[in-house]
């Protein structure tokens, strides 16, 4: 009954997940190779289309106005997740193309 309470009076949080773009381990996959096997891979950064996916999501972000209303965002600590993070929701809606990378 009090978790209606607390919906109720507006103090509930919102929790967005987001799948990760595409990684270079990505890219080696898809020609037939096995990304796992290599130390390259263990720590992939984002490949061209995945810098992409994450200039198109900051975008959706910011004209949705979520972004104005983020409280906190947690992210693994590797690479292309990081990228993504800092990618989609960094700054304010007035920087939504100031994605960088590739």
């Amino acid at each position: 009954m009090e978790g209606i309470a607390v919906a109720q009076f507006g103090r509930h949080k919102l929790l967005h997940l987001v799948r990760h773009a595409q990684g270079r381990h990505n890219l080696e996959a898809e020609k037939c190779r096995d990304p796992l096997t290599s130390f390259e891979y263990l720590d992939a950064e984002l490949s061209p289309l995945g810098w992409q996916q994450v200039r198109d999501q900051r975008k959706d972000v910011c004209s949705s106005g979520l972004v104005k209303g983020i409280e906190v965002v947690i992210s693994s600590p590797m690479s292309r997740t990081l990228q993504i993070t800092v990618g989609i929701f960094h700054g304010n809606d007035e920087e939504a193309t100031t994605v960088n990378g590739p």
